[in-house]
Formats: C-alpha cells, structure tokens, sequence
C-alpha cells in the first residue's frame, strides 16, 4: 500500500523527517559558506548596523524550539511546490553571483535555505516554521541600500530641530556648521540599526498570538517610528554636546554606544508595555510527544542537489576565469585633439574607486575651443566580493565636496553612431556645478549606464572573465546644467572611444 505521507511503496527508502531536515539544512550551509561568512563577518562588526545578528539567531532559534512539537508532528507531505521555489532561489543567486550583487545574493541565500526546510516539513509549517525564520532577513546585511534614504530623512529632522533651537548653526545639505565646528550627518547616522531592532522585538511580539491585520500594522509602524525618533534624538544631543562641550567629549567620540544607550533607556519601558500586552505563556513542550513522520529519501537528495549544483558551477567558472588586462588605456594612447596639460585642474573633484587595480587621473585641454577637463579611468582586472566596478564605496565625485543636484541617461552622437552614457551634475556650497558623463568597458562591449553594465557583466562573467573600466569626463557646469560642456564632453568621448578601440 502506498505511504500517503511519501507517496512510496517501499519504507525502506523512507528517511524520519528531522534527519532529512538536518541534513538539508547542513548541506545548503554547507554549499553558501563564503556567504554565511560574510554574514557572521556583519554580525562581529559592533560598530556596524547589523550586530543585533547574533541576538536574532538566538531568538529564531528558541522560537522554533518553542514550536518543535507543531512543527515535526504535522501530518503533512513534502511541499513541490517550496521545492520549485528553491530551484528559482537557486537561478536568482546565480543571477546576483555573476552581477556582484551582494546583498541580493545574501537574500538569495536565506530564501533557499527557508524554502529548502520548509519544503521538507510541507506547506503548513510556512505558519509555525517559515514566519519565525524569515527574522533572519532582518539580520543579513541586505538593506544597506536604505541607508542613503534614511540620512537624508535624518538630516533634514535635525536640521529642522536645530533651526528651532539657540544652538547658532549653518546648514548645507548633510553638514551642520557649528562654532565648535562641522557635524556631518553621514551614513552611520542613518539610524538603519535603531530601525532593524525595533522592527525584529515588534515582529517577535506579534508572533506570540494571532491578531488582526490592523495591530500588526499599528505595531510595526510604532516600531518603524521609533527607531527613526531615537536615532533623531541621538543625533540632535550629540550636536548639543558637541556645541557646549566640545567634540572630544564622550558622547561624541562614542556615538554608537550612546546611541544604544538612548534606545535601551528609551526602549525598555516601551517593552516592557508591549510584553504585557502581547506576550502569552509559551506551548507546554514538556511531556509532548516528538512523533515526526517520515519523507521519501529522494526528495531531501532531490533538494540537496539542486541546492548545490549552482554553487558548485559558480566554484568552477571562478576557478576557470581569466583575468582582464591593462591594454588600451587612455594613459597609453592619447586621444585626439586633446593637449594633456599638467596645471592643477580648475575645480576639485575628487572621484573614488579604491579597489581598481589601475587608476589613471589626467586634465586635457580641448584644442578646438581650448577647454579644459578632467579624466578618470579605472580598471578592475578581476573582482571580489567588496571590490566590485559598481559598488556603494565607489563615488563619482568628492561626496565631501559635492553634492548630487541631477542625473539622467543621455544619448549623443559620435563618429556617425549613436551612444548612450551617464551624466551626472553636482553642486557644492559655493553654487559651483561640476558636470560629468561616464561610460563602462565591460570586456569588448560598451555601456552607457549601470545597469546596462551589470547586464554585460552577468554574460561576461558566466564566460570566465571578471574585468571591467569606468572611464570618467568632468568639467564646470553652468547654471544647473551641462549645456555649456556637451560640445568638448561630445568630442573626447569620441576621441576615447577610439583610443579604447571601439
């Protein structure tokens, strides 16, 4: 007769379901182990926005203890469906490995290890095993991407508060000028920590009873807005103590932890609150019964292979890659109708790219209409994780000096062809504007823009090679525009183009 619990005939090929589990489990950590480093390497860094990880990895894990008996006793078949969604987990990654998108490819990493134990333990633990694991999105270090968001939000609160204030200051853009000196409201002033927590305690909260749709709003909400006010708050005294005492004091050299220590004093009433009314004594598990069915053997072996087998071609094409090389740069062939000229350049700029392995920085003149420019050309012979060509710790420009006024896709004619490229324009205190356009080289194809960029890379990466260059023009904008710098901008992007063999 057949299992209806495995759909075999023979129980021999059975496996009792915490053994499939277990080793489900093991193997895809096993086969993400370079990402599961990346993680811990966030969770170890106390400065850093996700050092809650550890305490969110404890907590799932006594919720899913809490929850043993309901989980393992559930009569339920293995789900095909969770395991077709772990098969497109598995292609998403591969997608984000060969873009060098690390943070979709960490999410990537957490989605297959969700969907592969829960396709195991069937549909219905998505309740009782899958929500309380998912908390572990908000301990992968996947949302950096907010942080940009939540500063601006930041800074203009505290400028707004300030402003109310006697505190005599002058405001410009993330900079707060005081007479104790320059308070810069920067990435760590996000607030993106205070956020994640508060978001994590409401959840676990929530998970202790049912409730409606409307107390799971009001109570995230509560939570998303009290970790952006503490962090506020934060920021708005470390700014008063900066003005009376000076910035060598504590609270200023400190931050971080006097950031904690707002949110714990603030936090732990608001807690305690929230226990009250939403805690209910934990499921008696003494005395319960483990009584876990069984699964076919093939479907852990079905989901272990398939976990696996994408890592293992990514190992591979790595180990086979070749890396790029340093010919045809500009500082090799000079462009056309361009004079190198070796004055200081009229405007700072200030690009970065830390990780290239070639970097060439030059100032031209223009012949025909005797402007001058500024040029970047930076060259990755390979890239790792944290040295990418497009990555967060890349700029542009001085982000110290210049602020970000406008960007836009712009399309030109040049050489009887038709191109695309980036423009950006940015602004400083001075209301001076710097305008400048920027390509890719990915391999032998041309890019005008990021994402056609990282669509290159995906192909040329699944090929074996990992290389790739910016190359960069600036020059003085006018009036909020580049109007005034198209023509000479048009005519050495030309000239490098064909330096470049294209």
């Amino acid at each position: 007769m057949t299992n209806p619990e495995t759909g075999t005939t023979n129980p021999i090929f059975n496996v009792d379901r915490r053994l499939a589990l277990g080793l489900v489990f093991g193997c895809v950590c096993l086969a993400y182990l370079d990402d599961l480093l990346l993680v811990i390497d966030a969770w170890l860094a106390v400065r850093g926005f996700f050092s809650h990880g550890f305490l969110v990895l404890g907590v799932v894990g006594l919720l899913l203890w809490e929850r043993r008996a309901t989980i393992l006793n559930t009569p339920e078949p293995v789900s095909w469906v969770l395991l077709s969604l772990t098969f497109a987990g598995t292609l998403v990654w591969l997608v984000a490995w060969a873009a060098d998108i690390q943070a979709l490819r960490l999410a990537a990493m957490v989605g297959i290890l969700l969907c592969a134990c829960t396709a195991v333990l069937g549909n219905r633990s998505l309740l009782t095993f899958g929500i309380p694991f998912a908390l572990l999105f908000l301990a992968v270090p996947i949302w950096r991407p907010l942080v940009p968001v939540l500063q601006s939000i930041a800074a203009d609160v505290v400028h707004q508060v300030i402003a109310a204030t006697q505190i005599p200051a002058f405001i410009d853009g993330n900079f707060i000028h005081i007479p104790a000196g320059i308070f810069e409201v920067a990435g760590g002033c996000s607030g993106l920590g205070f956020l994640l927590v508060s978001v994590f305690f409401a959840i676990y909260l929530l998970l202790q009873a049912k409730h409606r749709i409307s107390t799971i709003v009001t109570t995230i909400s509560v939570a998303v807005l009290f970790g952006l006010l503490v962090n506020w708050l934060r920021i708005f005294l470390i700014i008063t103590v900066a003005h009376l005492f000076g910035f060598d004091n504590w609270v200023v050299t400190e931050h971080v932890w006097f950031g904690w220590t707002i949110y714990v004093t603030l936090g732990l009433p608001l807690g305690w609150w929230a226990s009250k009314k939403f805690m209910q004594a934990p499921p008696a598990t003494d005395g319960v019964k483990i009584n876990p069915r069984t699964v076919s053997a093939s479907f852990p072996a079905l989901l272990v292979a398939l976990c696996v087998a994408v890592p293992l071609f990514s190992l591979t094409m790595e180990r086979m890659a070749s890396e790029g090389t340093l010919q045809k740069t500009l500082e090799k062939v000079q462009p056309d109708r361009f004079e190198r000229v070796h004055e200081a350049p009229m405007l700072h700029w200030g690009p970065e790219y830390p990780y290239a392995d070639y970097t060439y920085h030059a100032t031209f003149t223009d012949q025909l209409s005797g402007d001058q420019l500024q040029v970047l050309e930076a060259v990755y012979v390979s890239q790792t994780d944290g040295q990418e060509l497009i990555g967060m710790h890349n700029q542009i420009a001085d982000p110290r000096y210049w602020r970000p006024f406008a960007g836009r896709n712009r399309e030109i004619s040049s050489g009887g062809q038709s191109y695309r490229l980036s423009e950006a324009l940015f602004r400083n205190e001075n209301n001076e504007y710097l305008c400048v356009w920027y390509w890719y080289r990915i391999g032998t194809e041309y890019a005008g823009n990021e994402a056609t960029a990282k669509l290159n890379q995906i192909t040329d990466k699944l090929r074996g090679r990992t290389g790739g260059t910016i190359v960069a023009a600036a020059m003085p904008g006018t009036d909020g525009h580049c109007d005034n710098a198209a023509g000479t901008l048009t005519r050495y992007h030309s000239s490098a183009l064909a330096a470049n063999g294209f």
